[in-house]
């Protein structure tokens, strides 16, 4: 029978995410139970294609799909063993050369203390990941040579040999265009010591 309910009544087109139920059969078979509207437009698939389906049977599929399968396959197991959610993020490839960054969330349901389906919640963070690769490269190339600073002013000589200000440089190097300023306890000493703040 063709639901898009699982047996507890929840409703998973109800929910604002990519979800998609797994039925844990016989044998640690892996059958597709359910999958909700945004399941089907993030992951491209059809509910005639998930429900029902074998998920471990690779025949007639893309490599892409079916490395995507087989990470998925592991996963029900890790989480019908430790019989607790578990989190993943993974890259997903799609046939047209494009790919998109999820993180998944696998939680067990149960039927009589056997796991007897996972329901799998997806996040997009494709933004955070290339987030993280710019800030990475960022710091790639702060850190990749010797950066020489002045002493005294706190200058920072760049590679044309000229002096910029850390602003400057912080802004042309890592692309960082807004700085708060403050003073830290030492500096804020010596500065109300100067203006005769000091008792």
């Amino acid at each position: 029978m063709k639901s898009n309910q699982l047996s507890t009544q929840v409703d998973i087109e109800a929910i604002g995410a990519p979800v998609s139920i797994v039925r844990v059969e016989p044998g640690d078979r892996f059958v597709g139970g359910a999958v909700n509207r945004h399941a089907r437009d993030y992951y491209r698939v059809t509910s005639d294609w998930w429900i029902g389906r074998n998920l471990e049977e690779y025949e007639g599929l893309s490599e892409v799909l079916v490395q995507a399968l087989k990470r998925s396959a592991r996963n029900y197991r890790r989480c019908v063993r430790a019989r607790f959610q578990l989190c993943t993020e993974t890259r997903i490839d799609f046939a047209d050369g494009n790919c998109k960054w999820a993180r998944h969330t696998f939680v067990p349901i149960f039927t009589d203390q056997e796991v007897r389906q996972i329901m799998v919640t997806s996040i997009e963070i494709t933004e955070l990941k290339e987030s993280q690769r710019q800030l990475e490269d960022a710091m790639t190339r702060m850190l990749s040579g010797l950066v020489t600073i002045c002493s005294c002013c706190k200058n920072i000589r760049g590679d044309e040999q000229q002096w910029h200000s850390i602003e400057k440089f912080a802004a042309k190097r890592m692309g960082f265009h807004q700085f708060s300023h403050g003073l830290c306890p030492a500096c804020f000493d010596k500065e109300m010591q100067v203006f005769g703040s000091d008792p």
